[in-house]
């Protein structure tokens, strides 16, 4: 289980909330150090980090403040992965997925440079998509050295590519793990209809979830207690 980071950009998938939450968290830093604190002391130390700036030295500061080391991936391929890489290194990522503006593209040159570039870097190479539909049986089948998958898992389908069903059906045929994604498709549904779709899954071995606010966390968390054992 780990802490997601679209609502602290103001992901365009949040719609008509998606300001708010910009100028609560990425305006405010200190309120992304607040919501990560907290799900460290609920029990989930893990935290799976867009690969901007300020969400990067929010990560540092909590680290620093808690003196614990979270374990972080970060996704990376917004502008140039290459300097998003490097500036991630202050929070010693254990992965790397290469953001969906590139895996999606499934072109096998380009994922190979930047599968080249994670694993120079000492940290490991994993692709999101938004698209599982066409581009997990492409990574299944490229040779590739991708190392684990984050894909959107949601029983409303949404950004799945496909019907729940049929989506879950391809899920359960990948040979990687998959960290689960947009389980809460965006703020639509509750946790205690998106957790038993997801944990019945047998290829997702983990999943991170955006939070939003404190209460919301202690909220989310328990339901995840149910399905997952969580550290707290």
């Amino acid at each position: 289980m780990s802490l997601g980071t679209s609502p602290f950009i103001g992901a365009g998938q949040f719609g008509y909330k998606a300001a708010d939450y910009y100028r609560k968290f990425y305006q405010n830093p200190q309120n992304m150090e607040e919501i990560i604190v907290k799900s460290v002391e609920l029990g989930v130390p893990a935290i799976q980090a867009i690969a901007y700036e300020r969400i990067i030295q929010a990560i540092k500061n909590v680290q620093d403040k808690l003196q614990v080391n979270l374990f972080c991936s970060v996704t990376i391929g917004f502008d140039d992965w290459r300097k998003e890489l490097n500036e991630s290194k202050m929070i010693n990522p254990q992965i790397a997925f290469i953001f969906p503006s590139i895996t999606d593209l499934r072109n096998k040159e380009k994922l190979k440079e930047v599968i080249d570039g994670i694993q120079d870097a000492g940290v490991i190479p994993g692709c999101a998509t938004h698209n599982p539909w066409k581009t997990l049986p492409f990574l299944e089948d490229s040779g590739l050295d991708v190392k684990v998958y984050l894909a959107p898992v949601n029983p409303v389908g949404r950004l799945m590519g496909s019907e729940p069903d049929k989506a879950a059906a391809l899920l359960e045929k990948v040979k990687k793990p998959v960290i689960a994604k947009k389980v809460l498709a965006a703020g639509t549904i509750g946790p205690e209809e998106a957790f038993p779709f997801v944990s019945r899954i047998k290829s997702v071995k983990g999943m991170t979830v955006g939070i939003t606010s404190i209460q919301e966390a202690e909220e989310t968390f328990e339901q995840a207690k149910k399905f997952w054992p969580l550290e707290g």
